[in-house]
């Protein structure tokens, strides 16, 4: 079983994350399905199934920028969390270019429903401290989530 995450960044609302997940869970075979905003985490099995996943996102409407299947054997991925005042889908949209131009940066989701307002980066070479620095370029106050 692979894991794959998603990008989905129009799929904000709770409304738009359960209407995509219901359309997954009517293609079936899905034995892990989680969705934060922006993002569909989901384990499969072959390509097929991920094409499948896919497409059924996009039949509802909407945009899938990129998906990344996580590589177990990859060393140098890590996902950092973060306590963040990114709260609503305005700042999402101000944070997104900056991340998306930070190298090292897989793929990225924030909690705007959560009270922390947690910031997931999975990364594949950037730092913890990398992550924080672009995260205040954009204007927002960020620090490492407490385990």
């Amino acid at each position: 079983m692979k894991k794959a995450f998603i990008q989905v960044p129009s799929m904000r609302s709770q409304h738009c994350q359960l209407r995509v997940e219901d359309g997954i869970k009517k293609l079936g075979n899905t034995q892990h399905l989680e969705l934060k905003s922006g993002i569909v985490e989901i384990d499969f099995q072959n390509q097929s199934q991920l094409d499948k996943v896919q497409q059924e996102i996009v039949d509802l409407g909407y945009t899938v920028i990129a998906a990344h299947v996580q590589d177990d054997t990859n060393p140098s991925e890590k996902t950092y969390q973060f306590k963040t005042n990114i709260n609503c889908s305005g700042c999402v949209a101000r944070v997104q270019p900056f991340l998306a131009e930070a190298t090292g940066v897989c793929h990225w989701g924030v909690d705007i429903h959560n009270t922390d307002k947690i910031l997931t980066v999975h990364s594949d070479g950037i730092s913890e401290q990398e992550i924080m620095s672009t995260v205040e370029r954009a204007g927002f106050k960020i620090e490492p989530l407490k385990k």
